[in-house]
């Protein structure tokens, strides 16, 4: 990499909650998913779920560059990871106006609230329940996705073993 490029090509970030506990709907990450939006992923019968937060690409390893879509990787990682964490589902916001709420929806997702304007862009709310889900739909990102698996590293915290991929 030339000193002009970024240090990073993508990011994304996950977090676990278990809704039953009272502090769990209290957290500011719920906020600006309006009230209504807890109680209608317990409605689903979903209790511990895992957020996927913060999604980034930078600009010279986006899909048009590479051919392959990183979002589309890291999205696909975090479905696995869900199922290995052995969480009941998946929140995240999903910005409508790049298409992450269309590959949410091509992955699975279904929607919970859509057209709500987040920090100006409209966004919509979409969960993945416990039935499993594709992570991928293209040969080209399905490769990334089984490697990146693969070579995932373990870091301890404490007494438990948290893993991550990439």
């Amino acid at each position: 990499m030339s000193g002009s490029e970024p240090g990073f090509c993508a990011l994304h970030c996950y977090c676990v909650f278990d809704l039953e506990r009272p502090t769990a709907k209290d957290h500011s990450y719920f906020e600006r998913y309006l009230p209504g939006a807890i109680d209608k992923i317990k409605a689903e019968g979903l209790s511990k779920i895992m957020t996927m937060e913060f999604l980034s690409v930078s600009k010279p390893f986006r899909s048009q560059k590479l051919g392959i879509s990183l979002g589309h990787v890291l999205v696909s990682l975090g479905l696995k990871l869900r199922k290995m964490l052995q969480v009941d589902g998946i929140i995240t916001s999903a910005r409508a106006d790049v298409g992450a709420a269309n590959l949410a929806y091509r992955l699975g997702a279904k929607p919970l609230i859509k057209d709500l304007q987040i920090n100006g862009c409209a966004t919509d709310i979409v969960f993945w329940d416990k039935k499993e889900v594709a992570t991928a739909d293209r040969e080209a990102e399905a490769k990334y996705i089984e490697k990146y698996w693969r070579e995932k590293s373990d870091l301890l915290s404490g007494n438990q073993t948290i893993r991550f991929a990439a």
